[in-house]
């Protein structure tokens, strides 16, 4: 499932997003720790359920946040690069 963002920059490199299939790989190491990170939510749901402290899931969300920025700006950089 993709995101508006990354549908907006296919789009914009005149990729039709329905168009894709295929598995997904990862080269870059920022990708890999974002789809870790996307990995981890249930687990950080169950523990909030479980152990009853939300800080956990404020956590959880702000290190997905810096993964995500982190993955958007490598992102930039790779449509630059194709320019």
């Amino acid at each position: 499932m993709l995101t508006h963002v990354f549908v907006l920059y296919l789009q914009k490199a005149g990729i039709d997003p329905s168009a894709l299939s295929g598995e997904i790989i990862l080269t870059e190491e920022k990708e890999r720790a974002l789809a870790i990170k996307l990995l981890q939510f249930e687990e950080a749901l169950n523990s909030v359920a479980k152990e009853g402290m939300p800080h956990i899931l404020c956590q959880y969300l702000y290190e997905l946040a810096v993964h995500s920025q982190v993955s958007m700006k490598l992102a930039q950089c790779l449509m630059q690069k194709k320019k």
